[in-house]
């Protein structure tokens, strides 16, 4: 999450989690109080194969970020775990 003091982020941000996790895949919530670049960072040197971002500008979309062909796609929040 970009911002955990925006409630609407942060219940998107465990709702899409829940979601992700009943479809049978891992996920990694960081929703620690970081700034968002210090979580970019961290989930690059973690190296997730695939990264999610969302905020409130793009509300309804989340950002899908694939590392190993270095490509994104904006996809309905509905949608986010078919991708």
């Amino acid at each position: 999450m970009t911002n955990i003091g925006d409630a609407l982020l942060k219940e998107t941000g465990e709702a899409l989690a829940a979601e992700l996790e009943a479809a049978g895949l891992d996920v990694l919530l960081d929703d620690r109080d970081e700034r968002a670049g210090v979580k970019f960072k961290d989930a690059t040197w973690w190296a997730f194969l695939t990264a999610s971002t969302w905020a409130r500008r793009r509300e309804g979309l989340v950002e899908l970020v694939k590392r190993a062909t270095a490509t994104s796609v904006d996809v309905k929040l509905n949608e986010a775990w078919r991708w």
